[in-house]
């Protein structure tokens, strides 16, 4: 389970992912990074995991885009004029042809 805490209290976004066990009755956190305060989204906010390893996240009220790893390491970081509240990975070969001329 993964999910994005606008940390309206702390001023500071975070990105948790848990481990469930159904069969056992545990939840453990899996992995758990800040954004930098420079992302801070007091609301509507979203990360969804691209891979093993990385973690696209929407700062809509920043209107930012960011990649980071688990540790909370960004990759890159997208502004953009409208506020994205839902975001997905696309692969270069998904998009070649249209990028083409």
């Amino acid at each position: 389970l993964l999910f994005f805490d606008n940390g309206v209290e702390k001023k500071q976004s975070e990105v948790y992912a848990l481990k469930i066990d159904e069969k056992g009755g545990r939840v453990d956190i899996d992995f758990h990074f800040k954004l930098p305060k420079e992302v801070y989204n007091e609301r509507m906010g979203s990360a969804y995991m691209i891979n093993d390893t990385t973690i696209l996240c929407c700062c809509s009220k920043k209107h930012i885009t960011v990649l980071a790893n688990k540790k909370g390491q960004l990759f890159w970081t997208l502004n953009s004029a409208i506020p994205p509240y839902r975001a997905q990975f696309l692969k270069e070969e998904e998009v070649a042809p249209y990028l083409k001329p």
